[in-house]
């Protein structure tokens, strides 16, 4: 990759991974709408992406073309405003602000608490919804599951019960939340969620909210499980820059990935040498 080039990473749902784009700040400046399309052609069996990114390199829409649209797409070209929110899937029985609000009755509290939630899905700490009606309960779930559905455990990470069966909860680590009340019961990490609140945040400004916090919280469970692999499976130390591409996240949020997995126990400081993220901070 060149220096003029940025790279870019989308989550594909057809191999469930990340795929690296590249584009340059030429394609962007001259792209008169300030969005332009850039097509992936990867996996086996092979198939394409077509990824919508703005002038702040952030995905604004997703499709999948035909063999024979490939045909006819450019690798990189500009498009119009109107195309770029494109998502393919419906969204779920709630919107993501009816979803958030069981977590808060102030929007400012309960994007922090949602967020609070997601790390403890994605560290695979039990988690229990407390609702005296089950099916108001099963229905939060229900749109959990579907927000999060590169989680494969998430249904038997969370549990819905009423107020009369919390006594019986043993499990230490486990993330408690009152959907009556609006309040977490029991947090079993203490987490700092501030990027997660930031995504949120963004996606509910959003007129996809669902599918936009849907596609970035992809991208990081993707990326967070592969740093996990790569760091159980080997001693060797890695520059923090070698272990962001590894993991296909963009660098600026390796950092946050890094500390969600000292919570797990995982000795981050002596395996990764955090050249690039040290200088950064101290360009700042």
């Amino acid at each position: 990759m060149s220096e003029t080039e940025n790279e870019v990473y989308a989550f594909c749902k057809q191999c469930k991974e990340n795929v690296r784009l590249n584009i340059s700040q030429q394609e962007i400046k001259e792209a008169e709408s300030g969005l332009v399309a850039v097509l992936s052609v990867h996996g086996s069996p092979q198939h394409a992406l077509l990824a919508y990114i703005d002038k702040e390199l952030r995905v604004r829409g997703i499709e999948y073309p035909t063999a024979i649209q490939i045909k006819d797409t450019p690798q990189v070209s500009a498009v119009d405003e109107s195309e770029a929110d494109v998502w393919d899937e419906m969204e779920g029985d709630f919107s993501l602000h009816i979803l958030v609000d069981f977590f808060g009755k102030q929007k400012k509290k309960a994007i922090v608490n949602f967020s609070h939630l997601i790390v403890h899905i994605m560290i695979e700490k039990p988690v229990y919804l407390i609702h005296d009606d089950k099916a108001m309960g099963r229905l939060v779930k229900s749109n959990l599951v579907n927000l999060l559905t590169e989680q494969s455990q998430l249904a038997e990470l969370v549990s819905v019960i009423d107020h009369d069966s919390l006594a019986s909860i043993k499990k230490q680590d486990a993330f408690i939340f009152d959907l009556q009340m609006t309040r977490p019961v029991k947090e079993s990490v203490e987490v700092d969620s501030k990027h997660f609140e930031k995504i949120v945040k963004d996606a509910l400004s959003r007129e996809n909210s669902f599918f936009q916090l849907k596609y970035e919280l992809s991208k990081l469970f993707f990326s967070y499980r592969r740093l996990v692999d790569i760091l159980k499976s080997s001693e060797q130390k890695m520059k923090d820059r070698e272990l962001a591409h590894e993991v296909a996240i963009d660098f600026s949020l390796l950092s946050t990935l890094l500390d969600i997995a000292e919570i797990e126990g995982i000795d981050t400081k002596s395996r990764v040498e955090r050249d690039g993220l040290g200088s950064a901070i101290r360009s700042i």
